[in-house]
């Protein structure tokens, strides 16, 4: 009887076989017989599922990118400012402990972030992200809660700039978790000092 392959599965374990190749190795350096031995299947396998290194790595920058999207993505929308700003808090704070996410991605990627594709892809993320804010900050807006003179879109892109900024910093100098919390706690304070209708 042959032997029934879970095909989702075996793409999933070529992913992470490939991203581990990549970290340890680097995007212009992976070979598919790397990855094939490190997911311990034969190398025509990985083209059963790939057609190529450049489909491989543009799945796993697809796959790696959702899953930002999805660890960013909002709840609902926050009745207050402060709700809004401890869930950004609970968000940078409860996640990824040692920024080992970030730094594996920029391991892999960082060499191709000025290649068209991945800049597109990173482009749409990070714009999502700023969108999603935005709708937030345009709802405070609309309950009082934030000053009506910011411009919720151009505000949405900065606070998504400078909360990549505060992920950035902790996956490059991996502070202590009560550190990353002052830090967090305290650009939080200033983002709500600045946004907040009443001024504080």
């Amino acid at each position: 009887m042959p032997k029934v392959v879970d095909r989702d599965a075996m793409k999933l374990r070529v992913l992470d076989a490939a991203k581990a190749v990549l970290v340890r190795e680097g995007l212009a350096e992976a070979r598919m017989e790397q990855v094939a031995r490190q997911a311990g299947i034969a190398k025509g396998t990985i083209y059963l599922y790939f057609d190529s290194k450049d489909a491989l790595v543009a799945a796993l920058l697809e796959r790696m990118t959702k899953d930002i999207e999805t660890a960013l993505a909002p709840v609902d929308l926050p009745a207050t400012l402060d709700e809004f700003l401890d869930e950004i808090n609970r968000r940078l704070t409860g996640r990824d402990e040692d920024g080992r996410s970030v730094v594996n991605f920029f391991l892999i990627f960082g060499s191709a972030l000025t290649s068209p594709p991945v800049a597109e892809r990173l482009t749409r993320t990070f714009d999502q992200f700023g969108s999603r804010i935005a709708e937030r900050l345009r709802a405070l807006q609309d309950r009082g809660q934030v000053l009506s003179e910011c411009d919720p879109d151009h505000a949405g892109r900065a606070l998504a700039a400078m909360l990549d900024g505060l992920v950035l910093h902790q996956a490059l100098f991996r502070r202590s978790a009560a550190e990353r919390e002052k830090m967090v706690s305290a650009a939080l304070a200033i983002i709500g000092r600045g946004l907040a209708a009443d001024r504080r």
